[in-house]
């Protein structure tokens, strides 16, 4: 089994979990999310990824250090990414002075991530925030997370989790004596459209929320509200209704689908499979927050991150 690699560490953020936080995004996830706006999360190797728009015409660096790089025109290259290896990843990691290639994934060292998340730990104080672990799918490394979020804890550092619940029982199981929060995604009610659409299996989430919630207080319910898969007001009550007999979810998250993350698809050398265009439905995602309120859960507006 491959090393857990994390692929950013996004400061400041206000969206994911309480308070001001630091997300520490790890590499790897068990699905395959038509909308994912994270392809760099998916695989839990390294990527290289490549941008066209920086690259210096005529530059010959980058073939120099790797045979499966080839020029197609003056500031365009050919990446064959089945052919690149570890040697050859080690090169590419400096060898480009205008970035255009860039490596994604770093081994999780627990030592220095834990010393990057507490640089901000007055600002933790002073708004109730933390850290956040997210991905990918950080559960599909347990032990880094136990690791992180034990150290978090030893500096009365909050801990929130981001996560599909789509691992074994045991991996979420191993965590919850050191999670303050559970953000969980619950994406669809229906087990067909679910297995299409990202490839998982719809009990196994089902199942292990069911337990968790048994077990923890303060969970959030997620829901990424995506075109064709999950926009109608029936489909997202049916995700309320079953999240209202979730005796320890009192918060209910409407994260609309957008586009941004389509470019990195390109500079991965994948095909993206998703909308072009952005969830421009005020009016269903209003009439989802009524809905909850009604149950009553404390409904919420934001931006889908994946």
């Amino acid at each position: 089994m491959s090393a857990s690699l994390f692929f950013d560490m996004q400061r400041f953020s206000t969206h994911d979990g309480e308070g001001i936080r630091t997300v520490l995004f790890l590499k790897g996830c068990p699905l395959s999310c038509v909308w994912c706006q994270n392809p760099e999360s998916r695989s839990r190797n390294v990527d290289l990824m490549y941008d066209a728009a920086t690259c210096i015409a005529g530059c010959t660096l980058c073939q120099d250090c790797c045979s499966a790089i080839t020029r197609h025109g003056p500031a365009d290259l050919l990446i064959d990414h089945q052919q690149i290896d570890e040697f050859d990843i080690k090169n590419l990691k400096t060898c480009c002075p205008a970035k255009a290639l860039r490596v994604t994934g770093e081994p999780v060292d627990i030592h220095t991530v834990c010393e990057q998340l507490k640089r901000d730990q007055p600002f933790y104080k002073t708004s109730g925030g933390g850290v956040t672990f997210s991905g990918g799918e950080p559960l599909i490394h347990p032990n880094a997370v136990y690791a992180i979020a034990q150290k978090m804890q030893e500096e009365n550092i909050d801990v929130a989790i981001e996560t599909t619940l789509h691992v074994s029982w045991r991996k979420i199981e191993k965590n919850i004596p050191v999670i303050n929060q559970w953000l969980v995604d619950l994406k669809h009610m229906d087990d067909n459209k679910f297995k299409r659409w990202t490839g998982g299996t719809l009990s196994l989430v089902k199942n292990n929320l069911i337990k968790l919630a048994a077990q923890v207080k303060g969970l959030t319910i997620r829901v990424p509200v995506v075109p064709d898969f999950n926009d109608t007001i029936e489909e997202l009550a049916l995700i309320t209704d079953f999240a209202a007999t979730i005796s320890s979810c009192k918060a209910i998250h409407f994260l609309p689908y957008h586009t941004l993350g389509i470019q990195k698809y390109k500079m991965l050398g994948l095909r993206y499979q998703g909308k072009d265009k952005s969830l421009d439905n005020p009016g269903l995602l209003q009439k989802a927050c009524a809905y909850a309120e009604h149950h009553p859960l404390k409904p919420l507006q934001t931006s889908v991150r994946g």
